[in-house]
């Protein structure tokens, strides 16, 4: 399955406890809303936003491994930024990462999402940079 095999690097990014940097926005931590059987109840906001900023944060934790102390410090505020841009705390990010380790229910929903965004970037391409 393509997400179990991605999900070695989100999890080195949520064992390390990555926070987002003090100066990011700051949100609770929201408790998944309940629970069904083993199933977490995340919502599709929080799914999607998950999916977005892990097609960010998984390059950069795939980075840190082997990096130097001043690099890793680097590493960590970009992952921060990618987090804050799409709405996500660290705490969410992690929580959603290390539930989807063992719920394939959640792992399913998740690797949807994803397969539904790059079906909607393959039909709608970016258009061309402008030059300056």
């Amino acid at each position: 399955m393509h997400y179990r095999n991605s999900m070695a690097a989100l999890t080195a990014f949520a064992a390390l406890g990555i926070a987002a940097p003090a100066g990011a926005q700051s949100q609770p931590a929201s408790p998944p809303a309940a629970q069904s059987g083993a199933t977490a109840a995340y919502t599709d906001a929080q799914l999607s936003a998950f999916v977005a900023a892990s097609a960010e944060v998984q390059p950069l934790t795939e980075s840190l491994a082997g990096a130097t102390p001043e690099a890793r410090t680097a590493t960590t505020a970009q992952i921060g930024a990618a987090l804050t841009r799409h709405n996500i705390s660290a705490a969410d990010y992690n929580s959603i990462a290390t539930s989807a380790q063992t719920d394939t229910a959640l792992a399913a929903r998740i690797n949807t999402l994803r397969q539904a965004g790059e079906a909607h970037t393959t039909d709608h391409p970016a258009p061309p940079a402008s030059p300056q």
